[in-house]
């Protein structure tokens, strides 16, 4: 049993009181694609504890293979590093995690060593410079059994180990992928090796799922990871799991039916409120189509669908981001955006909305949805379209869409002032 649990990372929560959203406005602060260095396309943002903005966009930049970009409140925004999309560095970044001395790590869908992918750093220098270094290439092993083409976040862990996922790879072969742990190599910082912890379709008809997408594994004091794989043992199902420091004890705490019943393909990761409940998402599925909101307590192996999306206006649907999770007390609220859907899109379809999930007054109550705003409520979606990220930043939300603005590549939003 899995007991009530503290974390070494933040899992997207602030313990502090619910923004009060009197008059809801969604800001457009930055317009991605504007300049020949600026980049586009799916981007993702994390913030440190100065307020400030980091994230990744898979396309664009001085090379054309992606960008890191620092951001300010305002949208000002500054490229810190441009792929070159070889074997130097790597290709398509993906999301963010910063350590406590201001150090990024990420990774990179292709490129390196392998041409499957990355683990990189990002070291701020004194001067306001940026070193960028691959610590880690994957595919250095025969058949990919280190892993191939890792698409979420790392996660920082005990002595500086990063713990993260491959979408493919591993003795699963192509579509299962890995659970892995990176360690610096004592005397040469500049090498890390790598230990696989889990591989995906280790057990008959992958059961315990196969190609983890969009996660963040959260990682607890006791040794245990939480994550999700999108797919298993249907393509329509996918998989909640955790497992320990060590890679032992791997166990499935979540099969998605892949109906309508429990939605599936849970293509993010899940994030945890300070009582060590952990909230997540389904991409599609559940009622028309339009995926779930789900909740898990490691502590009683209770899961519960906290909200089914019916797939009509306004209403958000399609689920493709982490939430935001802000506790004030026992009141739980959760943030999030949807890819499609909103007063904006036909049912399922574009537009895409911003919405929020509080927790019941009683217990047995029910959760209360509320679309705070629905994209594309400008001509030709000049306020974005499709968005995928969100983070809070003392009660401010800020989040990205991957299209609209103006030059349809996707903007940098602020609700709430």
């Amino acid at each position: 049993m899995v007991r009530r649990l503290s974390f070494f990372i933040l899992a997207a929560i602030a313990l502090a009181a619910t923004p009060a959203f009197a008059k809801p406005k969604a800001t457009v602060i930055h317009d991605f694609g504007s300049t020949s260095a600026d980049g586009y396309s799916q981007p993702s943002l994390i913030s440190d504890g100065a307020g400030n903005l980091f994230g990744t966009l898979i396309y664009g930049g001085q090379f054309g293979h992606g960008v890191v970009f620092k951001m300010d409140q305002n949208g000002v925004e500054t490229i810190i590093y441009s792929f070159s999309g070889g074997t130097k560095d790597g290709a398509e970044p993906s999301s963010l995690t910063i350590d406590s001395k201001g150090n990024l790590y990420g990774t990179t869908e292709g490129g390196g060593v392998g041409n499957a992918g990355t683990v990189f750093q990002l070291k701020p220098k004194k001067n306001g410079t940026w070193k960028e270094s691959v610590i880690y290439g994957f595919c250095s092993l025969t058949n990919c059994a280190d892993g191939n083409e890792p698409i979420g976040a790392v996660t920082i862990g005990p002595k500086g180990s990063l713990f993260g996922t491959t979408s493919e790879g591993g003795t699963g072969g192509i579509t299962g992928g890995v659970i892995f742990r990176l360690d610096p190599t004592k005397g040469n910082k500049a090498l890390w090796s790598e230990t696989v912890l889990y591989n995906f379709c280790s057990q008959a008809n992958c059961a315990d799922g196969y190609g983890p997408q969009r996660v963040r594994l959260v990682l607890t004091t006791s040794g245990t990871l939480f994550g999700t794989a999108a797919y298993g043992p249907g393509f329509d199902n996918g998989t909640l799991y955790a497992l320990n420091l060590d890679g032992s004890g791997f166990h499935v705490l979540h099969s998605f039916a892949g109906d309508s019943s429990d939605g599936g393909r849970p293509i993010t990761g899940v994030v945890a409120d300070s009582n060590g409940v952990l909230y997540g998402t389904t991409f599609e599925l559940g009622a028309n189509f339009a995926g779930i909101v789900y909740s898990f307590d490691p502590s009683s192996s209770a899961y519960q669908q906290i909200y089914v999306a019916p797939g009509q206006k306004p209403a958000p649907a399609i689920f493709g981001s982490d939430l935001a999770v802000v506790q004030n007390g026992k009141s739980i609220t959760l943030y999030g955006v949807s890819l499609e859907g909103g007063a904006n899109g036909p049912g399922i379809g574009n537009g895409g909305a911003l919405y929020s999930l509080q927790s019941p007054k009683a217990s047995g109550g029910s959760w209360t949805e509320k679309t705070l705003y629905s994209f594309c409520n400008k001509p030709n979606c000049a306020d974005g379209e499709t968005p995928n990220s969100l983070v809070d930043i003392d009660g401010v939300l800020y989040g990205t869409t991957w299209s609209g603005g103006a030059v349809n590549r996707g903007v940098a939003f602020r609700f709430g002032e």
